[in-house]
């Protein structure tokens, strides 16, 4: 991680034991966001919400379709979508179906 992010050891040390004389710099956190750290999280203790840049086009596609209804016709889907899944899931785990 240090070497990622540019870093000694001993820096990347300071900073995982918290020592308050040393601090992270925005360069630091760039690289290891860039490496798939979720900053936020180690900032804060909060977990990043995944963008639609993480979703597959279709997935995109599917969150702004769903986004873009009624409350009635989100419930629907939702409906759906929780009864294919389980299905599937039963067929995954060789149970019977129907």
């Amino acid at each position: 991680m240090a070497k990622i992010a540019g870093v000694s050891k001993h820096s990347l040390v300071d900073y995982e034991n918290e020592d308050k004389t040393v601090y992270p710099n925005a360069a630091f956190l760039t690289a290891i966001a860039t490496a798939g750290a979720d900053v936020l999280y180690i900032l804060t203790g909060v977990r990043s919400v995944p963008s639609e840049q993480s979703l597959s086009h279709r997935a995109a596609a599917l969150v702004d379709n769903y986004e873009h209804c009624k409350e009635e016709d989100k419930a629907a889907l939702e409906r759906l979508a929780s009864a294919a899944a389980s299905s599937e899931r039963l067929k995954e785990s060789g149970e019977k179906v129907g």
